[in-house]
C-alpha cells in the first residue's frame, strides 16, 4: 500500500511498477488495483474498539486496543462508566492494579460479554472509539455497583452466561428462518461459540501509569444511543431467561454458581 502511495508521486516509480505488474500497456487495470487497495484493505487498522452493554439503563462498557483489525478481547485498557463529557468526550477510567485486584471477577465477565456480543450478528454494542477520550479514575466499588446494577446479584461470569443464551433464545425467536436445524420444527437456540469465556485477564492491565493509546481517528464512528445496535433484541428479562432454560441453551464453559436474573 506504501508503494502504491509513493508511485502517485513518482511516475518514473509508478512506471516500474506496471512493468512488473504486466500492466504497463494496461492503464485502466492498473488504476482498477489501486482503487481497490486503496478503498477495500485494511492493511493497518488500529483504531481502539469500544463495547457498550446495549441499551443499558446506564452506560457500562469497555475500551480495547487493536492490531491489524484484531480486538485483544483478554487486554482490555479502560472501563467506561459514565456519560460522555460535557465536551463530547468519551470519560474512560484507567483499569488500574488496585481496580484489577479488587473487581477482576466483574472485568473478566465484562470481557467475556463483549466477546459473546461480538460474536453475534452486527456485533451490537461495538464501535470504534472516538477520539481523545478524558481518562479518569474510577474506584473499584463503582465499577462493582454498575455491573450489579445491570445484571443484579450473583456470580458476574454466572450472570452474563445466562444474559448471553437468554439474547441468543430471543434472536434466534425472532429469526426462526434463520435458525431451523433440517427436521426441526422450532427454532433453535445458538449460543456464543465455544471458546466464548475470556479466562483471565492479560498482564496489560498491570500499569501504574495512564495508557495513552492513540484513540480514534477521521474514520471513528459514533456511539450513538449507549450500545444501541439493530438486528439483535437485548433488553432481557426475567421470562426470556427462563425459556432460554426450557430451551436448553447453554454458553460453553458455564458452570455452576448463584442464580438470578439479568434484567438490562
Amino acid at each position: 500500500m506504501h508503494l502504491v502511495q509513493a508511485c502517485r508521486s513518482q511516475p518514473d516509480m509508478e512506471m516500474r511498477l506496471r512493468e512488473v505488474l504486466n500492466m504497463a500497456r494496461d492503464a485502466e487495470k492498473y488504476r482498477n488495483l489501486t482503487r481497490m487497495l486503496t478503498e477495500k484493505v485494511v492493511y493497518d487498522d488500529s483504531v481502539p474498539r469500544i463495547f457498550v452493554v446495549p441499551n443499558a439503563s446506564r452506560p457500562l462498557g469497555l475500551l480495547f486496543r487493536a492490531n491489524k483489525g484484531q480486538v485483544d478481547f483478554g487486554d482490555p485498557v479502560g472501563v467506561l462508566l459514565r456519560p460522555p463529557a460535557p465536551t463530547g468526550q468519551l470519560r474512560i477510567s484507567q483499569i488500574t492494579d488496585k481496580l484489577q485486584a479488587q473487581a477482576s471477577h466483574h472485568l473478566e465477565a465484562l470481557c467475556t460479554l463483549a466477546l459473546g456480543y461480538w460474536r453475534m450478528p452486527r456485533h451490537s454494542g461495538w464501535a470504534l472509539a472516538p477520539e481523545s477520550p478524558c481518562w479518569e479514575d474510577e474506584a473499584p466499588s463503582d465499577v462493582i455497583d454498575a455491573f450489579q446494577e445491570l445484571f443484579g446479584q450473583g456470580d458476574p461470569l454466572t450472570l452474563v452466561d445466562m444474559h448471553l443464551a437468554a439474547v441468543a433464545h430471543m434472536a434466534a425467536a425472532a429469526t426462526p428462518f434463520l435458525q431451523r436445524s433440517p427436521g426441526h420444527t422450532g427454532a433453535s437456540v445458538t449460543p456464543p461459540p465455544s471458546g466464548g469465556r475470556v479466562s483471565g485477564l492479560g498482564s496489560g492491565l498491570n500499569r501504574s501509569q495512564n495508557p495513552s493509546p492513540h484513540v480514534g481517528g477521521s474514520g471513528s464512528g459514533g456511539l450513538g444511543a449507549w450500545g444501541t445496535g439493530s438486528g439483535i433484541p437485548v433488553t432481557v428479562k426475567p421470562e426470556d431467561l427462563a425459556a432460554a432454560a426450557a430451551a436448553g441453551a447453554t454458553v460453553s464453559g458455564g458452570r455452576a454458581g448463584s442464580g438470578g436474573t439479568a434484567p438490562l
